[in-house]
């Protein structure tokens, strides 16, 4: 869809998405960490796309002709907050409650680990310098189903649908959170109780309800 606009508009689809791209969640609050324009940006620069991309398909000299196109989706890790226990030196037999509030992004080169930012619920009596040990409680494991990533239709963040194929051989629109992507697989959350099957190949083109019918 993007190509198509960008197409129309007479610009690079790389360019178009990268001055489109949301910067904010929810195009309010900015990313603490923001990484996709540099992975778009080095990513075009790989594939040496200011060289193979043509404004007209097709306009490359020579009888073999070779398309080139962008495309990418954003998905939310979907993984929630973690509490935290704190137990500060300063206050011995009390223990404070807190949650993660950031994770940094790479570890540190030297140590090889990550720095960790918890907010205390009820900082009183805290202070700048206290030595304390922190005990990440990891929050409880869901059960999530997983479906190829083709599948999915109309992502927006980490909203999506797909069809399923149902008992009667018909296609059926579900929407689905996407909870993460590894791979090829996403694992998403919907109503796919007792649904087996989900349409991969040409669901672009289904309607909600038209029979299907599959070949091996």
């Amino acid at each position: 869809m993007m190509d198509d606009v960008a197409a129309k508009l007479k610009m690079d689809p790389v360019e178009f998405i990268l001055k489109n791209m949301s910067r904010q969640a929810g195009d309010e609050t900015p990313y603490t960490t923001y990484t996709l324009e540099e992975c778009i940006r080095r990513g075009a620069e790989a594939f040496e796309w200011t060289t193979r991309w043509r404004p007209r398909p097709g306009s490359d000299t020579g009888p073999i002709k070779r398309g080139s196109g962008v495309s990418f989706l954003v998905f939310r890790a979907g993984l929630g907050r973690s509490s935290a226990v704190v137990r500060v030196d300063a206050k011995p037999g009390e223990a404070l409650s807190g949650r993660v509030r950031q994770i940094a992004a790479a570890s540190d080169p030297r140590t090889g680990t990550y720095a960790v930012e918890i907010a205390i619920d009820r900082p009183d009596g805290l202070s700048s310098g206290m030595i304390g040990r922190v005990e990440i409680v990891a929050q409880g494991a869901e059960h999530l189903r997983t479906v190829p990533i083709e599948s999915l239709l109309e992502a927006d963040g980490d909203r999506a649908t797909l069809f399923a194929l149902g008992p009667d051989g018909k296609a059926k629109r579900v929407s689905v959170e996407v909870a993460f992507v590894r791979g090829d697989q996403a694992a998403v959350r919907g109503a796919l109780q007792g649904i087996g099957r989900v349409v991969t190949d040409g669901a672009a083109y289904l309607d909600d309800g038209v029979s299907v019918r599959v070949t091996p």
